[in-house]
């Protein structure tokens, strides 16, 4: 999820600075916006490559399109491109979310501290048992969303070399998992233990689908396909709840 999900749109200004675009390229400049907003620090990694994937536009829309509305829209700062207005408009809510959650904060030192002096309440002595849970939760590792620079690490790419998938199949499964954590917003801790999970899911899938065609899914017999499958699903083995 965005840092902060409401984009303000200014509709007369955006009228008057876009009323030479035609309709897609309105759409191309509406969803770099968008992206660029639910960026960290709303910016975005000056890579076409990246930028094509995210929108995912063709060649055609990139060349006709796209570039021309980066040169004219945005600004570069060599590894990241912005949006003037866009940051300005991210500063100012940002600001404002900050002075909104100190204000939270003072009120809720203020009404503890009434509670404090009215029912004073002795600290706990925390057990054994309770030490170490405490622990634990302090040790486990954050989830966050996809970071913008992420990609599958070796292990992966070895995995899907043995199993022979095409480069073809290898872009396809890695923007199906992409679009899955966009479209859910999901969160791990750990993305490439995230993505692991997703290939042994789809090799299985595989492997089922095609051995009920009738086809040899893995390997030349079906002891070697068997033993296949579960060394790839041991190198894959990873706690589902990353």
């Amino acid at each position: 999820m965005a840092k902060f999900p409401h984009l303000p749109l200014w509709t007369d200004a955006y009228i008057a600075d876009t009323i030479h675009l035609n309709y897609e390229e309105h759409g191309l400049y509406l969803m770099l916006l968008m992206t660029v907003w639910r960026s960290p620090e709303c910016r975005i990694p000056n890579d076409i490559k990246w930028i094509k994937r995210r929108l995912r536009a063709t060649d055609e829309q990139i060349e006709k399109y796209v570039k021309n509305i980066l040169d004219e829209f945005f600004e570069t700062t060599g590894n990241y491109i912005t949006q003037k207005r866009l940051k300005e408009e991210y500063n100012y809510v940002k600001k404002k979310a900050k002075k909104n959650s100190d204000t939270a904060k003072l009120r809720w030192q203020k009404e503890k501290l009434v509670c404090e002096r009215n029912a004073p309440i002795p600290t706990p002595i925390l057990s054994n048992k309770d030490t170490k849970v405490s622990l634990y939760m302090s040790k486990k590792t954050k989830r966050r969303i996809m970071p913008v620079d992420w990609e599958p690490n070796e292990n992966a790419a070895k995995v899907a070399d043995k199993e022979g998938y095409t480069n073809e199949e290898r872009s396809e499964i890695l923007q199906q998992f992409r679009d899955y954590a966009d479209a859910n917003n999901a969160k791990y801790a750990n993305w490439d233990k995230a993505f692991s999970n997703w290939l042994r899911n789809d090799i299985t899938k595989r492997f089922v689908r095609e051995k009920r065609r009738g086809l040899n899914p893995i390997g030349a017999g079906s002891g070697q396909k068997s033993a296949s499958l579960a060394s790839t699903i041991r190198n894959l083995s990873v706690v589902d709840n990353t």
